[in-house]
């Protein structure tokens, strides 16, 4: 039963990071994909420069 409850948990933590991770690339193409956020995107690097 332990092992049974180890994968078990492993299993959610899989799922939980799953989750995580499509949230953070909706999130992030949702930025990179509006004006707002391609533009702020095309700025950064000429403020890194100075």
């Amino acid at each position: 039963s332990y092992y049974l409850s180890e994968v078990h948990r492993g299993g959610i933590l899989a799922a939980g990071m799953f989750v995580v991770g499509v949230v953070i690339g909706l999130l992030g193409g949702a930025f990179f994909l509006s004006p707002r956020g391609a533009e702020a995107v095309a700025k950064k690097p000429a403020r890194a420069k100075k």
